[in-house]
């Protein structure tokens, strides 16, 4: 387009060209530069990325907000024990029993649940909401039945959220990774097995699945969902109506 402009540009009319020049080498940039978040503008995208123990969420979920921007983890509250080099508010934000129940009780939680058959998990509502406001993507590492309790609420249902499953290669492969870490007795390994398997079976529920045969592969299609949700043409009406509910 460059080199047609040009020939038609009579004398005189250099600086026109320089312009255009110019021009077409902002937008170039701008387009590198920005290539999530500027198919859409106002109320950022709220992602939950759920799947089995052991699938590698975490890894993905730390690269993925690395690498991106505009786009902020919400660290979820746990009651379990920190594991050996996880932080308070980074890893997840450790309660006892009592902290939970009281904000339970006060209505602070979007969700909250019982996992693995002993431990409370649960996604603080304010955090979310802020950032969604000032146009932030916001990624949640979630298990299914938060999953589902998000989406039953009117405003988070698709587009207010989007539901990403990620799954292992394979059965055999998901056993050596959880065996691998060396962090569960056999009765807790057991447990997660199992909660494996029925989490698994829901996989139907989401928008998108995404399998962790490969760090880098998974880590560019999470990036690849995360585009097409921002280029994604809801109607402005529509996505109005789901924020005010």
């Amino acid at each position: 387009m460059t080199e047609f402009f040009y020939h038609e540009a009579h004398e005189g009319h250099e600086e026109l060209l320089l312009f255009f020049s110019l021009f077409v080498f902002f937008v170039s940039f701008v387009v590198k530069e920005r290539a999530v978040g500027e198919c859409s503008v106002g109320r950022g995208k709220f992602f939950l990325v759920a799947g089995p123990a052991g699938v590698g969420k975490t890894t993905l979920l730390s690269r993925l907000v690395a690498e991106e921007r505009g786009l902020v983890k919400a660290v979820s509250v746990t009651t379990r024990k920190p594991r050996l080099g996880e932080v308070d508010g980074v890893s997840y934000h450790f309660w006892d029993e009592q902290r939970f129940q009281d904000a339970v009780n006060r209505g602070e939680f979007l969700e909250h649940a019982v996992v693995h058959g002993a431990r409370h998990y649960g996604t603080l509502a304010k955090f979310v909401e802020e950032q969604l406001d000032r146009g932030m993507d916001v990624v949640k590492d979630i298990d299914v039945q938060g999953v589902e309790q998000i989406r039953r609420m009117a405003r988070y249902r698709y587009p207010g959220s989007v539901a990403i499953f990620i799954m292992p290669p394979s059965k055999e492969e998901l056993f050596q990774r959880l065996t691998g870490r060396a962090s569960e007795d056999s009765q807790s390994l057991a447990v997660r097995l199992k909660t494996a398997e029925e989490e698994m079976n829901r996989v139907g529920e989401y928008d998108y699945v995404v399998v962790n045969d490969s760090l880098e592969h998974a880590l560019q299609m999470l990036k690849a969902i995360r585009i097409a949700e921002h280029c994604r043409n809801v109607p402005v009406a529509v996505a109005s109506a789901g924020a005010r509910e």
